[in-house]
């Protein structure tokens, strides 16, 4: 019997029942996040503090990123007990699907000529979508073959705070297509020809390997672990920045369609390799058979 915390609360939780229960039980806990503190309640902030201060009650702490680890033994969680593993996916969910493609494209009202690069993540300052935005409206004065797609909570125009960020950016309506919220990701991912994960922040971003197991190249920023996902699948900005993010977009652009095809199939092998849910099952399964579970 072992005891797995998940999250902070969960964490804390899971060392707490261990103080209580007064036995020699092994605990594990689940760090899946990056220490951003932009938007962040007070409350949580001194949960993370109070997590540091209560890590050394973990056997081992599974972290999904390397960048997550980094930060949070920099506040005090003890090198000594890290364990990374990364998230894994199911490859059947998220797989290219041509003819899921053309529907949904041919939904939306998008030409088989045009480029699509898109973006998907809630509305919050870190994700950046106001760097986004600006890095589309520079593309969009230069090619006209390109429309920009964004989907997640309160990514619409009828949501005041993106209409002004849109607003601001100079972008014409005409070239963007804002969802909002959806449940069906995987299909979203397979109308893109580039996918953007732009972020300020991140620890294991989970869009940059929905769409590379969607067969789409990504741009990310050089934020939590997207460099280590996207390997040679894609383009790592300089920073956030919106002429870095648009240099990398452009980047992906200038490859053309055979080169981003090739870049598709080493996202697509990479996924396999490294983070597909029986090889992430496997390295869990490891970890609590060396524990006695």
């Amino acid at each position: 019997m072992a005891i797995q915390g998940w999250m902070t609360h969960g964490n804390i939780a899971a060392s707490l029942v261990k103080i209580v229960a007064r036995k020699k039980l092994p605990v594990f806990w689940g760090v899946r996040q990056s220490l951003n503190f932009t938007g962040e309640r007070t409350r949580t902030r001194l949960l993370i503090y109070l997590g540091a201060m209560m890590a050394r009650t973990a056997d081992v702490i599974v972290y999904n990123s390397q960048a997550g680890a980094i930060q949070h033994e920099a506040i005090g969680y003890p090198r000594s007990r890290r364990l990374v593993i990364p998230n894994g996916f199911s490859l059947h969910e998220y797989r290219p699907a041509p003819d899921v493609r053309r529907q949904m494209r041919s939904s939306l009202g998008i030409r088989a000529d045009e480029i699509v690069v898109g973006t998907v993540g809630r509305l919050h300052p870190v994700k950046n979508h106001e760097g986004f935005l600006a890095a589309a409206a520079m593309i969009a004065r230069d090619r006209g073959d390109v429309r920009f797609l964004l989907a997640g909570q309160d990514v619409d125009l009828e949501h005041a705070p993106f209409n002004r960020l849109v607003e601001q950016s100079g972008i014409a309506i005409d070239r963007l297509l804002a969802l909002g919220e959806r449940t069906d990701v995987a299909r979203v991912m397979c109308m893109l020809d580039i996918a953007a994960n732009v972020s300020h922040a991140e620890s294991f971003p989970n869009v940059v390997g929905e769409a590379l197991a969607c067969g789409v190249p990504c741009v990310v920023t050089p934020v939590g672990d997207s460099a280590f996902i996207v390997g040679d699948a894609g383009v790592v900005c300089g920073d956030t920045a919106p002429n870095s993010i648009a240099d990398g977009i452009r980047k992906l652009l200038e490859v053309g369609p055979e080169g981003r095809a090739r870049m598709a199939l080493r996202g697509l092998e990479r996924m396999r390799e490294l983070f597909s849910l029986p090889t992430v099952k496997a390295r869990f399964d490891a970890l609590y058979r060396s524990a006695g579970v």
